[in-house]
């Protein structure tokens, strides 16, 4: 089986392809069927039909501009798909952090200092920038009572983990 490519003869722009033994133009009805408009032209193995150009002999080859366009467009789906899932750890990990403090008895007061001392932290967490969260635990102030240095190394540790890098 291979790829044929429909060729538009007076734009040479590729307007559709299909999967055949054969070119198969003899089956086909309306413009694409007219030998006149339409060539159907068998694509080079290993080529994507979306990333191809066509030259006035009918050679296909690589169109460079729009395989870099389509491997940019997979890498912002790919990026954007793990940022999404970091917020969604973000937002589980702050839950469990509320609740394990609502758990500890802390008061409003307390908790009202956390959220104070944490802001850039929670904006890390938020924004699925786990490195970002990294840094800023690293450089928050500790206490003995609400932001103890045993929660901040459970706290670094599950975001460690989450991002599959050595605990420190």
């Amino acid at each position: 089986m291979k790829i044929y490519l429909i060729v538009d003869l007076s734009t040479l722009q590729v307007a559709s392809n299909y999967i055949a033994i054969d070119a198969m133009q003899d089956k086909f009805g309306g413009p694409w069927g007219d030998p006149e408009l339409f060539a159907h032209i068998p694509m080079p193995h290993g080529l994507d039909p979306e990333c191809c150009s066509v030259s006035s002999e009918l050679v296909v080859t690589a169109n460079l501009d729009s395989i870099a366009a389509k491997q940019a467009a997979m890498l912002q789906a790919l990026i954007q798909k793990r940022v999404f899932a970091a917020m969604e750890f973000g937002r589980v990990l702050m839950s469990q952090y509320g609740a394990s403090n609502i758990l500890a008895g802390f008061n409003m007061e307390q908790i009202k200092d956390v959220m104070a001392r944490t802001v850039k932290l929670q904006a890390a967490i938020q924004s699925g920038s786990l490195y970002v969260a990294l840094d800023e635990l690293a450089a928050l102030e500790t206490d003995e009572v609400v932001i103890t240095p045993a929660r901040v190394t459970v706290f670094r540790h599950t975001i460690q983990d989450y991002l599959g890098i050595p605990r420190t």
